[in-house]
């Protein structure tokens, strides 16, 4: 019981108040930098420059592999904005569409 009462528990616990607030905040702060990064709309010009490298897959209703992701963000620069985890998204995105579409 006396150890709890130190000055170095004490130092020790804001110590650990202190990181936990850190952590917090770069939690938060990481959560809406990815929500606004995320919610970034689609041009034209990219929606254009997606669908002519993998259009087809839209109709064959198959998210592209990483290799297909990354060889049209080679092929376009308009794509710069984008890594391969919005391609797959948009393209799995327009292919539910399509299905719901042409039930």
């Amino acid at each position: 019981m006396d150890s709890l009462l130190t000055p170095f528990y004490f130092e020790q616990r804001r110590l650990n108040t202190v990181i936990d607030r850190i952590l917090m905040w770069t939690h938060i702060i990481s959560y809406i930098i990815c929500d606004l990064v995320a919610s970034a709309r689609w041009t034209d010009e990219e929606k254009k420059a997606v669908h002519h490298h993998l259009g087809h897959l839209i109709q064959l209703q198959r998210v592209p592999r990483k290799r297909e992701c990354v060889a049209a963000l080679q092929r376009e620069p308009i794509l710069h904005r984008r890594d391969c985890q919005a391609l797959k998204h948009h393209i799995a995105s327009r292919s539910r569409y399509a299905r719901l579409r042409y039930r």
